[in-house]
C-alpha cells in the first residue's frame, strides 16, 4: 500500500536542484501573507491577512494557469520551507524540501477536480490518507500510518472550522470514539501497568524469537512523536556488525546511524498480543485528551529501564555496552531518554568510545 510513495520519496532524496529548476521558472507572479491562505490538502486551516515579501512568513508562486506551484512557509524563520507542485489531471504531486533536503512527498488523487486520496512519505515514515466531500466541503479524513494498527478518522466541525480526530478505527473498521470514557474499574495507574508488564516481557521474547547469533549493542522501543501516540512501540535490535561497518564507513556521522533505529535490519518488530493492544488502545485514546505525552514518554523510559534489567545472556548474545532504550521516529529525544534508561556507567562508556 505504501510501495509506491516510499519509492518517490527515494528517487527524490537528491533531486532538489532538478526539480526546482522544473517549477519555478513558471513562475509569473507571487502573493505574501502572515499566515497560510492556501493549500492544496482540504484539511489546513486558512486564513487571508496580506503582507510585504520583507514581513511575510507565507509566499505563494503561481504559474500562468493562475495555479499555486511554489509555496514558502516560515519565511521569516532564516531559511523558508519550499513545497513544489506539480499537476496532472488525476493528480497533483507535492515536494517539500528545506535548506535542500527532501522533508516529505505527496501525491493527492483527484476525482472530479476533488482530492479523495493522499499518499504522504517522509522522514517520519508513510501514510494513506482518504478524504469524503459533502458537495464542495471536506467533511472527513481517515489517516493510517505504516508503523500503527490503529486508524484515525478527523470529522469537520462546523463550529470551530477545522478537522478535529473523533475515532480510532480497527484494522477490522470497528471505528472507536476518541472521548469514549474508560471501561469501568480501568484506570491510567492499571493500564500503565498493564501496559508495563506486557511490555517488558514481550520485548525479551520478541528479542528471543528474532535468534540472532551474531553480538547485538542494543534493543530500542521506537515511538512516532509529534502528537502520535507513544503506545504500542516497535522494537528495533542493533546488530554490533553492522555497528562496526558504520563506525568503518562514515566516522563521526556513523553516530548519527547508531541510535536511529531507521537504519537497523531488525525494526518494526511488533508485540502480538490482544489484551496489550486493548491496553495500549484505551491509553492512547485516553491520553488524546491531554496536552502532552509527557506522561507516556515518562512511562515507556521507565519501561526502557525495566527492559534493561532483564537477564540479557539468556536471551542473546550482547556488547559489553549494550543498552536498552526508548526513542521517537525523529531522534529529539535521544539523548534525554537514554540518560533516564541507560546507567550512567554505560553512558560513560560510550562516550569514551566516541559513539555517543
Amino acid at each position: 500500500m505504501y510501495q509506491a510513495i516510499e519509492k518517490r520519496f527515494k528517487q527524490e532524496a537528491n533531486a532538489y536542484n532538478a526539480i526546482r529548476d522544473l517549477v519555478t521558472p513558471k513562475v509569473v507572479r507571487w502573493e505574501y501573507f502572515l499566515a497560510p491562505a492556501w493549500h492544496w490538502r482540504p484539511d489546513w486551516e486558512l486564513s487571508h491577512q496580506p503582507a510585504t515579501k520583507k514581513n511575510a512568513r507565507y509566499g505563494y508562486g503561481y504559474d500562468r494557469s493562475n495555479k499555486v506551484i511554489v509555496i514558502l512557509s516560515h519565511m521569516n524563520a532564516g531559511s523558508s520551507v519550499k513545497e513544489f507542485l506539480r499537476y496532472s489531471t488525476d493528480r497533483i504531486e507535492s515536494s517539500e524540501f528545506f535548506k535542500g533536503a527532501l522533508r516529505e512527498v505527496e501525491t493527492g488523487f483527484l476525482k472530479n477536480g476533488q482530492v479523495v486520496r493522499i499518499e504522504q512519505a517522509g522522514r517520519n515514515g508513510s501514510c494513506i490518507e482518504t478524504v469524503e466531500w459533502d458537495g464542495d466541503r471536506a467533511t472527513r479524513m481517515q489517516t493510517q500510518y505504516s508503523d500503527e494498527k490503529f486508524a484515525r478518522e478527523f470529522v469537520y466541525d462546523e463550529e470551530s472550522k477545522s478537522f478535529e480526530v473523533k475515532f480510532r478505527v480497527k484494522p477490522d473498521g470497528t471505528r472507536v470514539p476518541i472521548d469514549q470514557p474508560l471501561p469501568k474499574g480501568v484506570t491510567m495507574k492499571s493500564l500503565a501497568a498493564q501496559i508495563r508488564k506486557h511490555l517488558v516481557k514481550g520485548v525479551g521474547e520478541v528479542v528471543a524469537r528474532s535468534k540472532i547469533k551474531e553480538p547485538i549493542y542494543c534493543v530500542v522501543l521506537v515511538y512516532s512523536g509529534e502528537g502520535n501516540p507513544v503506545f504500542p512501540p516497535t522494537i528495533a535490535i542493533g546488530l554490533e556488525s553492522q555497528r562496526q561497518k558504520w563506525l568503518k564507513k562514515n566516522g563521526e556521522e556513523a553516530k548519527e546511524m547508531i541510535w536511529n533505529p531507521e537504519e537497523f535490519t531488525h525494526r518494526g518488530k511488533e508485540i502480538d498480543d490482544e489484551d496489550y493492544e486493548q491496553a495500549c488502545e484505551w491509553y492512547s485514546d485516553a491520553m488524546e485528551e491531554r496536552t502532552s505525552d509527557a506522561a507516556a514518554v515518562k512511562l515507556i523510559n521507565e519501561i526502557a529501564a525495566d527492559v534493561g534489567k532483564l537477564n540479557w545472556k539468556r536471551l542473546a548474545k550482547m556488547t559489553d555496552d549494550f543498552v536498552v532504550f526508548a526513542v521517537d521516529l525523529e531522534g529529539a529525544d535521544l539523548q534525554k531518554n537514554m540518560k533516564k534508561s541507560v546507567p550512567a556507567t554505560v553512558l560513560k562508556k560510550l562516550k569514551a568510545k566516541g559513539v555517543f
